[in-house]
């Protein structure tokens, strides 16, 4: 009787502790990252997920890095994307004003590619709000304002989230 009764709680451990959704299927986990863009909802997508990832994330020699790209195809080709690189790795407010924290938004548009970069007058903050180093995940909030010095035109991204597994 005891040796069908270990594998039996083990199974019930298992099968009770797993993430499920409604239909009681395990539920995988789903990296997240979406802003707005001059007060549009923006979210990464790309029309040929099997040529090219439309959300990326690492951690290498101290520096975290997260990109995410939105393109579509005709009858407007665009292509856009939001990047974030800093030099730290712990739960907390990092000012947006360049390197050593620094988020861009480029786009190319008419085949012309125009890049915003944060900087000392066009700023903005990243929270990071969960650092996992174990399972890899990081996750956290953003804003900023971002100027493009070619053209001076200035991006303004608000209401950012991500919650990525680098």
């Amino acid at each position: 009787m005891k040796t069908y009764l270990l594998p039996l709680i083990g199974r019930i451990f298992c099968l009770t502790s797993c993430k499920k959704d409604k239909d009681n299927k395990p539920v995988a986990r789903q990296d997240v990252f979406e802003c707005n863009v001059n007060g549009q909802l923006w979210l990464p997508e790309v029309s040929n997920a099997w040529i090219e990832n439309k959300l990326e994330s690492s951690y290498q020699s101290g520096v975290f890095s997260v990109s995410a790209r939105k393109k579509r195809g005709l009858p407007n080709p665009i292509s856009e994307k939001i990047y974030y690189s800093g030099y730290f790795f712990t739960t907390g407010e990092y000012e947006l004003t360049g390197w050593p924290h620094d988020m861009s938004f480029s786009k190319i548009l008419d085949n012309s590619l125009h890049i915003f970069r944060t900087d000392s007058l066009h700023t903005g903050k990243v929270t990071i709000t969960k650092v996992d180093t174990v399972a890899g995940i990081i996750a956290g909030t953003f804003y900023f304002d971002a100027i493009d010095t070619t053209t001076n035109e200035v991006v303004h991204i608000t209401e950012g989230k991500f919650d990525v597994k680098y």
